[in-house]
Parts: C-alpha cells; sequence; structure tokens
C-alpha cells in the first residue's frame, strides 16, 4: 500500500489535506510501476474523491516534472462530459499544472 505526503505536499490546494484509502489503492493502481499497461480504468462511486485520484495519479505518475514519482514525464489529458466539471477541475487543480482546453469549433480538424 502507498505511504504519500498529503496532497497538498505535491502542490494541491490545501483543501485536500488527506488521502482517502481508496483514493490511495486506486493511485497505487495507476501508478504501479511493474504493470506495463497503457490505459487504466477504474470505477468509483459518486463522493468518493475522483478528481483527486485521476488528477493525482497523472501527476504522481508522471504528469508534472516538478512531483512525478517515477521519472517518467507524459502529458496527461482529461476528457469531461460537462462544461461545470472542467471548470471544477480547472479551479481546483490549475496549480498543478492543469489547463483547460475547449471548444471544438475554436481547432481545426486536419
Amino acid at each position: 500500500m502507498l505511504d504519500l505526503p498529503p496532497p497538498f505536499a505535491f502542490g494541491f490546494p490545501e483543501k485536500f489535506s488527506s488521502w482517502r484509502q481508496d483514493q490511495l489503492t486506486a493511485i497505487e493502481k495507476i501508478i504501479d510501476p511493474r504493470g506495463n499497461v497503457r490505459a487504466t480504468a477504474l470505477t468509483m462511486p459518486t463522493g468518493s474523491g475522483k478528481s483527486l485520484v485521476y488528477v493525482g495519479g497523472g501527476v504522481l505518475y508522471g504528469g508534472a516534472p516538478s512531483s512525478h514519482l517515477l521519472d517518467r514525464p507524459q502529458r496527461i489529458a482529461f476528457l469531461t462530459s460537462t462544461k461545470a466539471l472542467e471548470d471544477q477541475l480547472t479551479n481546483d487543480f490549475h496549480t498543478v499544472g492543469l489547463v483547460d482546453v475547449r471548444g471544438m469549433n475554436s481547432y481545426q480538424c486536419l
């Protein structure tokens, strides 16, 4: 089982003061260096802290050069189904480098 410092130690907002046990289990599945997988899918219920899990897993796996654990800098992408969730994620996680790219009509399709 992972034993991580609190989320704010990685640059997450201070409102995320501690990890929940299920969040640590999920993040461990995301960043497991033994697995040779291209993608990880998790199912978590409403209110379980999914946002911190997938952003945290992305950052710790290699999404933010200043904080990744596995020395694998990578780009991580999250697709959302609503603009409200996109706003929430951007507001909560801009401190770790999350940027908002939206508006299909704003980009040319080659």
